[in-house]
């Protein structure tokens, strides 16, 4: 019986191409980011507020959050390639339900958590599964590659739905740019993402056990809750800044054109920090990129406190932005070397749920803070000291780095 080997090394790169794709089209990029473009007309017409608004973006996150682990056990059991297939059909047509609706709150709602529970099959972690079994002395250059998709869909999506908003309405934007996504995710889910079975690292046949510890023994594990806490501090102070930054800037004095261009920083810092992490990754292991794009997050928030006008402005939310951009090469890179591959589906996934959760509390921990001072410089103080705990919890707990015969590998997987 011949056993399947491993894709030859150009093969190999189609996977990270898929995994590109497969962010750029997924979820979050489109309904938690570009959604708003949609969404606002969307409000005006129905005569709600902003608050309502906010509502369905953060009805469907907190789907996703609940719903992590269980696609994380679907993956391990079935390999991304179904997930992905299920997911790129079920999440598009399930958005362009909002195409349909009336001016129903109840029923937009209900549409979220739809939303949510079909998304939940596009989660990045669907689609960054297949990288670690491909890639192992490349793997931080490959994720990174590969999750630049996200900052581009954050970038490009936006300026398309604006597009067909401005000529066709909103009603049709959610149904033509659900149709783009359908065509262009089923795709790359049929022909890109490799079949559970097609893929193993040089030298490995692909039917041979996976590496690693069973998904149980993780969760016994302290330093992996404690991985979590650190990935859930990074997604607190990241998101929690983004969606107020608004009122944050106008706050310390910035014009309203001004405030505009410095968010759109937070996305070319995303950008830069998720290409870079990954090489410096490669070549010096993962705590000196944590330590500088993470204390770059930090300084950020320092930045943000002061009145350093425009240009501090711009650049503390661009440092802002690559810590989040950091987080999603380090946090994929960390839980295969520490964990190994036989249940990275579902630890990958829980841990998803923690990005979701620090994504839904750091914007409320934000709102609070403001209504009970008055003003951004506690909260800004405190996440600043939040991220100085990531970095140290990362520089403790990651795997460490060390060379055999001019190489650098990481220490094995040990239960």
């Amino acid at each position: 019986m011949n056993t399947p080997q491993a894709l030859p090394g150009r093969s190999r790169w189609l996977v990270v191409l898929s995994c590109f794709l497969g962010l750029l089209l997924c979820i979050s990029p489109f309904f938690q980011y570009a959604s708003g473009v949609i969404l606002a007309p969307m409000a005006d017409g129905f005569g709600w507020n902003r608050s309502q608004l906010a509502m369905g973006p953060s009805v469907a996150s907190l789907t996703l959050a609940i719903l992590a682990p269980f696609v994380g056990w679907w993956i391990d059991r079935r390999g991304a390639r179904v997930v992905a297939i299920a997911g790129s059909v079920a999440m598009p047509l399930s958005i362009m339900l909002l195409g349909f609706i009336p001016a129903d709150f109840t029923i937009f709602l209900m549409v979220a958590v739809l939303i949510g529970i079909c998304g939940a099959a596009t989660l990045p972690s669907v689609y960054l599964y297949s990288i670690p079994r491909f890639f192992d002395r490349q793997l931080g250059l490959a994720i990174s590659l590969g999750v630049i998709g996200l900052g581009v869909g954050q970038i490009v999506l936006p300026l398309i739905s604006g597009a067909v908003v401005a000529n066709f309405g909103w009603r049709m934007a959610w149904v033509v740019m659900s149709a783009i996504i359908l065509v262009a995710g089923l795709a790359n889910a049929l022909f890109l993402v490799p079949r559970r079975d097609a893929a193993a690292l040089p030298g490995k046949a692909a039917a041979e056990p996976l590496d690693g510890l069973q998904f149980g023994q993780v969760l016994r594990r302290p330093d992996y809750w404690l991985l979590a806490l650190a990935f859930f501090l990074i997604a607190m102070v990241a998101n929690g800044t983004a969606v107020h930054l608004i009122g944050l800037l106008l706050s310390r004095g910035l014009p309203h054109q001004q405030a505009l261009f410095a968010i759109s920083a937070l996305g070319i810092g995303s950008i830069v920090a998720r290409l870079s992490t990954g090489i410096m990754i490669d070549w010096f292991g993962v705590r000196f990129p944590a330590a500088l794009f993470l204390g770059g997050q930090a300084a950020g928030c320092l930045l943000l406190q002061m009145d350093v006008g425009s240009l501090g402005a711009v650049l503390g939310v661009m440092l802002i932005g690559a810590g989040l951009g950091a987080e999603s090469d380090i946090m994929p890179y960390v839980l295969r070397r520490k964990y190994g591959m036989r249940a990275f589906g579902r630890v990958n996934s829980f841990s998803f749920s923690a990005l979701a959760m620090g994504s839904a509390i750091g914007p409320a921990l934000v709102g609070l803070s403001v209504d009970l001072t008055d003003d951004y410089a506690s909260i800004l103080l405190a996440f600043a000291g939040s991220a100085v705990a990531a970095i140290v919890l990362i520089s403790l707990l990651a795997p460490r780095q060390t060379r055999i015969g001019g190489n650098r590998t990481l220490s094995p997987v040990h239960p």
